[in-house]
């Protein structure tokens, strides 16, 4: 069965939700998950139907033995398989859009994950081709987590156990996707501070003391900041320039020759970075030494 997404000829039978899908790009190529008629056997424990093939609908636990939760839940995953949206731009994209909320439902209420902005996400991952050759489950496992974690900490242990889905896969999309999106720095595993105190020890052992540390902290945190606000990755360039430009501000001879060293960026990264931040603060490259530490932090540049 050749595959009118990607043009694949492999596929596979996922006997969990019983679909044929495309091997390479996930895309339903056949549904064919229940039978119109089913001829049900009793014992004392379990109801199977005469189809033993595994496939949803053909094994339901005794009845008396599941709450009410467990029947809603039951129906409510039901539901988002077999209730097709026009919305949405094929069957595939359907499933996918539901299991993200699914994977998302246990962090977030239902009112506050917004579906719209996952269906506008997911859709522009897929005309960019970031999902490609990914399967359903691993796409919408992905996004969710990103999202997770674009508003906040959620342990990857914690989603892995919740989804189902290999924690391998899921980070692996998610990083995907946060690159696509610029927020790579929400998966980086940088410790900033430690980074902060390698340089100065550095400096310091080979040139001079600085006068005051918590100048180049508070300096960094607020620049790191302003790249948030704007959705911008704080990346090893960056703080190399900012802590440059921390030197310029309290009159410490730390040179660009002396960053470039140790970050081992180029003088020209740098200067692109200065003009940036100094467009972010306000402030003009070349009369950057004018300014004050605590005037540009305060914000009392007028821009």
């Amino acid at each position: 069965m050749k595959c009118s997404e990607c043009g694949s000829n492999s596929s596979e039978f996922d006997e969990r939700l019983g679909y044929t899908i495309c091997s390479d790009c996930g895309l339903v190529l056949n549904c064919d998950m229940f039978e119109e008629t089913v001829r049900a056997t009793h014992n004392s424990e379990f109801t199977h139907s005469i189809d033993n093939n595994r496939t949803l609908g053909s094994f339901v636990g005794n009845f008396n033995e599941q709450n009410i939760l467990t029947r809603k839940h039951m129906l409510s995953k039901l539901q988002r398989r077999v209730v097709s949206d026009k919305q949405y731009h094929s069957k595939t994209d359907a499933q996918a859009h539901r299991l993200c909320v699914m994977f998302m439902s246990p962090y977030k209420s239902g009112d506050a994950i917004d579906v719209d902005h996952v269906i506008y996400l997911y859709q522009r991952l897929m005309q960019h081709q970031i999902f490609r050759g990914h399967s359903i489950d691993d796409r919408a496992a992905g996004l969710a987590y990103f999202m997770l974690m674009d508003n906040g900490n959620v342990s990857l242990k914690d989603f892995v156990k919740t989804s189902g889905i290999e924690m391998r896969r899921v980070s692996r999309i998610a990083k995907k996707v946060a690159k696509f999106y610029r927020k790579s720095h929400i998966f980086a595993e940088r410790d900033i501070h430690n980074m902060v105190t390698g340089f100065l020890d550095w400096f310091e052992s080979n040139y001079q003391s600085v006068k005051d540390r918590r100048d180049y902290f508070n300096f960094v945190e607020f620049i790191q900041n302003k790249y948030n606000e704007r959705d911008l990755r704080f990346a090893d360039s960056q703080l190399a320039t900012t802590l440059w430009m921390v030197g310029k501000l309290t009159n410490t001879p730390i040179r660009q020759i002396d960053v470039k060293q140790h970050f081992s960026v180029s003088e020209v990264t740098l200067r692109n970075h200065t003009d940036i931040i100094c467009e972010m603060l306000g402030i003009e490259r070349k009369n950057i030494h004018l300014y004050g530490l605590n005037d540009i932090m305060q914000n009392a540049i007028v821009i």
